[in-house]
């Protein structure tokens, strides 16, 4: 049975709510589940047996979507420079969260909210105000509080993750500001299609790793590492499954969020999950690793972080009464005092001369 997700009417805030709750959920699950992985030998760096199943759960929700045209038809090639983006940024950010953990991996993962609106500005020509650059600012300050304590040395675990992470956010960045820019822009990619077809490619080159690289020395790095941390197969199992089920749920959601209400939009959310993930990772894997404990200066470093994107969310349109239009449609209310739908975040080449609002 296929999900009909495009058979629906504008998104009024019910949907956009229950969406953005989801992506928190999922956003907050998935590093803790990657650190369970981690402390059972499951996640190897160089085995990348933990993101086959992000991609395959893009897969199931691009071959299981009713769209309004068939996935085969869709231009590949248009779409390839993204969903190489997205792979070289998952490669890199599942790398940087194994070494970092959980706990340093999400501060300096709140980057990509940095990232996603400066690439906004470049890519789309949108325009940011006062409140959203004071909220960059405060991220990059709480960053640089955390920063400062670590030793970047090439033996240094956390530093090396930290590092990694860092370039995944710009690679984030890019994504989300590529994913809208193909989903709302001319020549248009229905959403759950540019989804499964980003993962039908990256698993595609994750597994033709894993054959090559990972099953020849599966011994060693595979069941070698889970010997050697104590770990249990059944529990490397049912997090891979879960982690499955998790990508499911976010493939099937982010890009109805990136089309409806913009990458910055989505973007910001993330400081929901900095706040959780944290908590809970000092909670859940402190007595197992010090790093994951919480200190005053992670603290301050956690609530500076979050401060940003939400003074970066402060007068967004998100939560606006009245229906959700796509992008390209939200402009007409704004230039003319008749107009029934809200403003557009970005603007074509002819409406550059306009006043903005």
């Amino acid at each position: 049975m296929a999900f009909d997700l495009d058979a629906e009417p504008p998104p009024t805030i019910g949907p956009v709510v229950l969406r953005s709750a989801a992506i928190v959920l999922v956003n907050s699950t998935q590093p803790l589940l990657v650190d369970l992985l981690r402390y059972h030998g499951g996640a190897e760096p160089t085995t990348l047996l933990y993101l086959l199943p992000t991609y395959l759960g893009m897969v199931f929700v691009g071959l299981a979507s009713k769209t309004k045209k068939s996935i085969w038809n869709e231009k590949w090639g248009r779409a390839s420079l993204l969903c190489l983006c997205d792979m070289l940024h998952q490669i890199s950010e599942k790398a940087g969260l194994v070494f970092a953990g959980s706990a340093a991996y999400t501060i300096t993962a709140s980057w990509s909210t940095v990232w996603t609106a400066l690439l906004s500005l470049l890519i789309l020509r949108k325009q940011l105000r006062k409140h959203q650059w004071l909220g960059i600012l405060l991220i990059c300050i709480g960053f640089s509080v955390k920063a400062v304590q670590i030793n970047f040395t090439r033996t240094n675990y956390e530093a090396i993750g930290i590092l990694l992470t860092l370039f995944a956010s710009i690679l984030h960045g890019l994504s989300f500001v590529l994913n809208e820019k193909y989903m709302t822009g001319e020549h248009q990619i229905d959403g759950p299609n540019l989804v499964g077809m980003c993962g039908m490619i990256s698993s595609t080159a994750i597994t033709t790793w894993i054959l090559i690289w990972t099953v020849p020395q599966w011994d060693v790095r595979v069941r070698g590492s889970i010997a050697r941390s104590g770990g249990s197969i059944p529990v490397v199992v049912t997090v891979h499954v879960a982690l499955f089920l998790l990508s499911v749920l976010r493939s099937a959601t982010l890009w109805y969020l990136l089309k409806h209400v913009g990458a910055v939009s989505s973007g910001i959310l993330k400081g929901a999950r900095t706040a959780i993930v944290f908590l809970l990772s000092h909670v859940l894997y402190c007595h197992l690793q010090e790093s994951q404990c919480m200190t005053s200066v992670k603290a301050l470093s956690v609530v500076l972080c979050v401060s940003g994107v939400l003074v970066y969310s402060i007068g967004d349109r998100l939560f606006l009464q009245g229906p959700f239009l796509p992008l390209k449609q939200r402009k007409a209310s704004f230039s003319s005092p008749h107009a029934a739908s809200p403003g557009p975040i970005a603007c074509s080449s002819k409406q550059r001369g306009q006043k903005r609002y």
